[in-house]
């Protein structure tokens, strides 16, 4: 059985952790403020049917946290204990229709984690003829997840003008751009293929279904573009959804109180 000293050990070893961990890594809240420190994804994808061949005319969702690990729904913003969180310069989520190539881009930042499921990722779904063919999730390489199938890992590759695998679409957004960099940010590309079962009778592996999870949007979001960095639907929604444009003195509280505990508690206990 654990005695006192173990127990005490354990426990102020474990608050110190926490402590250390959290400024060790900056111990900040990305806000509008410092929000320019955060990596920029354009990401080109293609839907092919289980034939191999493209698919025109599916939308293609995309939904994901922001670098705080908070997504834009009232269930996470009620966990996490405040609704004031939500960074203005960041949609949450948006769709793209395919081409007659069976193409679409985003471009979104890449993902926080949240506490529950320190894994970044992206949520997503295809639309084909109004039916929703296939929910998954994409992840990252360089966190070495190697759980997941390599159809759902996505490969970051540093961004420069002179990148020929960059989608035209892109190059708006990376005129000025130097040394990957552009106003603070850096700027990432990565693509990815995804194969859907439309019951056409062939046997190309699919892309692996994965759980839509808790926060699909409940807002209705099939008409508010592609570009996660250009937010169009920011509109609070009442309580449940409001947006905090400025990072709030609550952060620095919060940093502060967890620091002086743990120091308190491994003094004392």
């Amino acid at each position: 059985m654990m005695n006192a000293v173990s127990f005490h050990s354990i426990f102020c070893n474990c608050a110190l952790s926490v402590a250390l961990y959290y400024f060790a890594h900056g111990g900040v809240v990305v806000t509008a403020e410092n929000v320019d420190s955060s990596v920029v994804v354009f990401f080109h994808g293609t839907v092919l049917n289980d034939l191999g061949a493209p698919v025109s005319g599916a939308l293609v969702q995309f939904w994901h946290a922001d670098a705080n690990g908070i997504y834009k729904h009232p269930q996470c913003l009620k966990s996490r204990g405040s609704h004031d969180l939500l960074l203005p310069n960041f949609q949450y989520y948006g769709i793209a229709a395919t081409d007659e190539t069976g193409g679409f881009d985003f471009t979104t930042y890449r993902p926080g984690v949240y506490p529950s499921r320190p894994v970044t990722h992206i949520h997503y779904k295809v639309w084909y003829e109004e039916k929703d063919v296939l929910t998954s999730q994409f992840y990252f390489q360089d966190e070495n997840n190697t759980q997941f199938s390599p159809m759902l890992q996505l490969d970051l590759v540093p961004l420069s003008l002179d990148n020929e695998t960059v989608n035209g679409s892109f190059s708006a957004s990376i005129s000025g751009m130097e040394d990957g960099r552009k106003d603070g940010f850096e700027y990432y590309y990565t693509n990815k293929t995804i194969f859907v079962d439309l019951n056409l009778g062939g046997n190309i592996p699919l892309t692996p279904s994965q759980q839509e999870g808790p926060y699909y949007p409940v807002e209705d979001f099939f008409d508010v573009g592609s570009d996660l960095t250009k937010p169009t639907m920011h509109s609070p929604g009442g309580d449940d959804v409001k947006v905090n444009a400025a990072p709030g003195k609550e952060a620095r509280w919060i940093r502060t109180v967890i620091l002086t505990s743990a120091l308190l508690i491994s003094f004392f206990l």
